[in-house]
């Protein structure tokens, strides 16, 4: 078994948290039981940071239950354009979608914030013009004035060009970019 993991505060935030966290990609296939099992090891080895993509509903509500009573401990990544449609995932720059989701979030994880608001993938000019010409940031930064998200980030995948404008266009307290250890010819920014 691994040591625990290092703290380090995290971007710009006040959050201080595990220098690796847990994606909840593969949480799709497991139980309500396996997902609490898995943040208890987490947890145990100092990775409370969650990054909750996943708009299945199944997952939520199996995170949102192994996480009960004890969301001070972790620190939640939730991602505002991401649906669950004809039964999986999709990325979304519809405003009515992106609202719906992010409440359902916050109803299946039992919370009433997430520490770090991320708007999900802007890679290319086309989603850097929907989500800075639209709705998105407007509803993203009210829901940062309101206390709902703590810190706004936004993810990213693509060339540098179309990142330095999105840097450009905010002070962000965060960013996630493809970082592959495995091909270092896959990158971003």
């Amino acid at each position: 078994y691994m040591e625990k993991v290092k703290q380090v505060k995290l971007g710009r935030t006040n959050i201080v948290c595990g220098e690796l966290g847990m994606g909840c990609e593969g949480f799709s296939k497991v139980t309500e039981k396996e997902a609490r099992d898995m943040i208890d090891l987490a947890l145990s080895k100092g990775m409370n940071f969650i990054d909750l993509y996943a708009s299945n509903p199944t997952v939520r509500e199996n995170i949102g239950k192994a996480i009960n009573g004890r969301r001070k401990e972790i620190y939640i990544q939730g991602h505002l354009c991401t649906i669950w449609k004809d039964n999986q995932y999709k990325r979304t720059r519809d405003i009515n979608e992106t609202i719906s989701l992010f409440e359902d979030l916050f109803v299946k994880l039992n919370t009433d914030y997430v520490d770090v608001g991320m708007i999900h993938y802007i890679d290319e000019e086309k989603d850097y013009q929907e989500v800075f010409n639209g709705e998105i940031i407007k509803y993203a930064l009210k829901l940062k004035e309101e206390g709902k998200i703590k810190n706004l980030g936004f993810s990213f995948h693509d060339d540098y060009e179309v990142f330095e404008e999105i840097i450009n266009y905010y002070d962000w307290d965060f960013c996630q970019i493809q970082l592959n250890y495995m091909d270092t010819d896959i990158q971003a920014g």
